[in-house]
């Protein structure tokens, strides 16, 4: 059964919406505070729901595109992989010398390193 999108508490709260979002863009706040902080009260507060049903909508943009896109999926999978290459080759790079730092003197160490 498909849900319609309420965006009615989007539009009353996009002023309360764009505060978080500000703080996290500028290195204000990080995610898990305001998710604690939204998730703290024990009744859901006007925010929270706002947030649900804009993540929702967006979730639904998300998954349109994905669906009207063939050649999306594959850009998608392109970018992991390059991803996971980095993250290899990160791996690879850390296991010289067995990860140990082999050097006495701080420069040296940021030479090994």
């Amino acid at each position: 059964m498909a849900k319609k999108a309420n965006l009615d508490p989007v539009a009353a709260r996009w002023d309360d919406l764009l505060r978080p979002t500000g703080s996290l863009r500028y290195g204000h706040s990080i995610a898990s505070l305001i998710v604690g902080g939204l998730s703290a009260s024990s009744r859901q507060n006007a925010l929270a729901a706002a947030l649900k049903e804009y993540g929702a909508t967006r979730r639904t943009v998300y998954a349109t595109k994905c669906s009207s896109d063939e050649g999306y999926p594959r850009k998608i999978a392109q970018r992991l992989d390059k991803g996971g290459s980095l993250h290899s080759l990160r791996r690879q790079l850390h296991s010289a010398c067995e990860g140990k730092i082999t050097r006495r003197q701080p420069e040296q160490q940021n030479e090994q390193a």
